[in-house]
């Protein structure tokens, strides 16, 4: 799943993709969320990986000492869309590999906003760059 959400944040990433790419990633995602539908909950790997993922966003965005959250860009976002850094504050990573498990859809929920703060920090290293 890794892979996949890799290649679809390759395509992402391009400014103007060709209507092939958009289609792909489109494939892609589908792939993506018809595993997350059939037991995401049973995939400790999958879990595992959003867990650590939680831990490693809240290291890069801590305002005070992250990598991109010391960054002027990254407060701007912040300041205009605080969704997604209020639910990765106010996410606990042990509580994603606890038992029992969080419902799928929660799990679901947290997988959507980390994809959208990956995107944010790929955008803040695009403009630092």
């Amino acid at each position: 799943m890794e892979v996949t959400f890799a290649k679809i944040l390759e395509i992402g990433e391009k400014s103007d993709p060709t209507d092939d790419e958009v289609q792909k990633a489109q494939a892609l995602i589908k792939t993506i969320q018809d595993q997350l539908d059939t037991g995401i909950q049973g995939n400790t790997d999958f879990i595992k990986s959003r867990a650590a993922e939680v831990t490693r966003l809240k290291t890069e965005f801590d305002p005070t000492n992250g990598r991109i959250g010391k960054t002027a860009t990254w407060q701007k976002i912040k300041q205009a869309f605080p969704g997604p850094f209020v639910r990765l504050d106010s996410t606990d990573a042990a509580t994603i590999t606890a038992t029992p498990p969080l419902p799928v859809q929660n799990l679901i929920d947290l997988d959507a906003t980390l994809f959208v703060l990956e995107m944010i920090r790929s955008y803040v290293d695009l403009v630092k760059g």
